[in-house]
């Protein structure tokens, strides 16, 4: 999509909206309702812009999941598959509110860390807030 020419159709609506409001009253048209509509619109517009781009936030990650997910099957040793770009995979699930599915993997990666020799309260502390959060769901 083409983000400049949406801006300049918001600008020229705006710019337009009092001629038109002018233009309604002379016709006829209360201002109130007027306003009222074009507040509407605006509202409108609002939502799907950002309801498109919660869409398309939801679908990034999804596929960044999926990558990540395949690497983890095919090296399921190895700690470093568990990151895309410096994020965690439980933290991407979280992010699309897939919490059970984070819980798990959560644990898988303690699992392997513990295995290492490696400590991390901050995973357990974080581990703990998600599993009583979901209880709280049930």
């Amino acid at each position: 999509m083409n983000y400049a020419a949406l801006l300049a159709v918001l600008v020229v609506l705006g710019l337009a909206f009092p001629v038109l409001v002018r233009l309604a009253n002379a016709n006829g048209i209360p201002q109130a309702i007027s306003v009222v509509a074009g507040a509407l619109g605006g509202v409108l517009v609002l939502a799907w812009f950002l309801i498109r781009e919660r869409v398309n936030r939801y679908r990034q990650i999804s596929a960044r999941v999926e990558q990540v997910k395949a690497r983890v099957l095919e090296q399921p040793e190895s700690s470093q598959v568990y990151f895309d770009q410096n994020e965690h995979l439980g933290d991407l699930l979280v992010s699309i509110n897939r919490r059970r599915e984070a819980l798990a993997v959560f644990e898988q990666y303690l699992a392997l860390e513990k295995s290492a020799g490696r400590e991390l309260p901050k995973l357990e502390t974080k581990m703990a807030k998600l599993k009583a959060h979901l209880d709280e769901l049930q």
